[in-house]
This record gives C-alpha cells, sequence and structure tokens, in this order.
C-alpha cells in the first residue's frame, strides 16, 4: 500500500473513531482516536488512564531525543571529527621519518580514517536528517503529521544507531593502540610525541560521542516499544 494511501485510511479512521461519543468511563481519547481499554491487558489500561502521561505522548519522546540530538550528538560528533583530523595529520608526519613502528602507525591510521569517515556520514545522513524530522514533528499543527512515527521507523533507526557504535568501538581500540618502540632521532620522537597526544585526544572524543550514541539509543528504543502499544491498542480498537 502506497504511502498516500496509508494517510487516506489513516484520516477516515480517525474520522470513524472520532463519531464514538459513548459516555463510557473506559473510553479514552489519543491523537485523534477513542479508545476501549480492555481489563485483560491491565498495561494498557494504565497507560491510557491518562492522556497526558508523558509515557503516552510522542511529544516526550520528540523534544527529549530532539534535544540530546542538537546539543550533544552532533556537537560531540563534530568534535571527534575534528579531534581525528589533527590525528591523522599527526601520523602522517611520524610516518614520513620511517618509523620502526610504520606498520602499527599505519594501522591507526587506516583506524581513524574508518572512524571520521563513519562518523562524518553518520552526522550527515542520520543525525542532521533526524533533528529536522523532529523538529517539523515538534512545530506540527496539523491533525496528521507531516513525520509519520511508527516503531517500524523508529526500528530503522535504532539499527543505524546500534551498528556505528559497534563499528566505532572497534575502530577506537585501534586507535589507541600504544607505539613502544624507541624513536630514532630527538625529532622523530617529538613528532610521536605529538602523535601519541593527538590519538589520546582522538580517543577521548570518540569515547565520548559513543556515550551520546548510547543515551540516544536507550531512547529509541523506549520510543519504540511505547509505539508497539499504542499500535496493538489502534489493532484492537
Amino acid at each position: 500500500m502506497s504511502l498516500q494511501a496509508n494517510k487516506l485510511l489513516y484520516e477516515r479512521s480517525q474520522v470513524y473513531y472520532n463519531d464514538f461519543v459513548f459516555p463510557t468511563l473506559d473510553m479514552k481519547s489519543y491523537n485523534g482516536f477513542v479508545y476501549k481499554t480492555y481489563s485483560s491487558q491491565p498495561d494498557i489500561r494504565q497507560l491510557f488512564d491518562d492522556p497526558f502521561n508523558q509515557e503516552v505522548l510522542d511529544k516526550h519522546y520528540a523534544l527529549t531525543l530532539y534535544e540530546d540530538v542538537k546539543v550533544f550528538a552532533l556537537q560531540s560528533a563534530a568534535a571527534a571529527i575534528r579531534k581525528l583530523t589533527d590525528a591523522r595529520k599527526a601520523l602522517k608526519k611520524i610516518m614520513g621519518t620511517n618509523h620502526p613502528d610504520n606498520a602499527l602507525l599505519q594501522q591507526q591510521m587506516i583506524a581513524a580514517e574508518r572512524s571520521q569517515s563513519l562518523l562524518e556520514l553518520y552526522k550527515r545522513n542520520l543525525l542532521k536528517p533526524l533533528a529536522l524530522e523532529l523538529q517539523k514533528l515538534l512545530n506540527s499543527t496539523e491533525l496528521i503529521p507531516e513525520v509519520v512515527v511508527n516503531s517500524e521507523r523508529l526500528q530503522h533507526v535504532l539499527k543505524l544507531m546500534t551498528n556505528t557504535g559497534t563499528v566505532l568501538e572497534h575502530t577506537t581500540g585501534n586507535i589507541g593502540q600504544p607505539v613502544n618502540t624507541p624513536s630514532r632521532s630527538i625529532d622523530q620522537a617529538m613528532l610521536m610525541a605529538k602523535a601519541r597526544e593527538e590519538m589520546q585526544r582522538a580517543v577521548e572524543m570518540l569515547r565520548n560521542f559513543e556515550k551520546v550514541n548510547a543515551g540516544l539509543v536507550k531512547m529509541v528504543e523506549k520510543w519504540k516499544w511505547n509505539r508497539i502499544v499504542h499500535e496493538q491498542q489502534e489493532m484492537l480498537n
């Protein structure tokens, strides 16, 4: 079924359910629908007892996730990218001196390149579009928002966030491998010290981003299960 057909069906369903105005204590209103709570599912009854409960409203999750992405995730990703750029420059200089551990330094360079590339893609293709969609959702005054939220879409976002976190954790470990072989000259030793410092800072920024991303994963996971409950309730009605 096309997106337009789904939207039309959704609109008709809302009109249909809005016609129910029975003075029944078990009827609850949410997002344009009127629901009947079921005693056989106490979790749903409790969830819909208060239609303004923050755990019910998508707006609670959208606002929290938007603020975390805008204030923390995007800034943390940008900081990590800058430090990875500095680390790569420092590594390139020391590798140009034919350091005894050039093979290990090459591995660290590849890991830094992969981390930076992944972060740039993640920032451009997920974090920025996600912030824009959440902003549209929060600013929408339409009965049917332009941005549709459902458990399937949230699961897709969750998968991207989880996979990115897993890959970054692996590459961060490679960047942080110690280089212990003595340098061949004072100049080489100074360059090596600079490279170690820049790599350490890059690792710190990456670890910080990984923590922020893990927080996003938990929030999206909660929102997804909240949407599943609502979708089950819609099916019951």
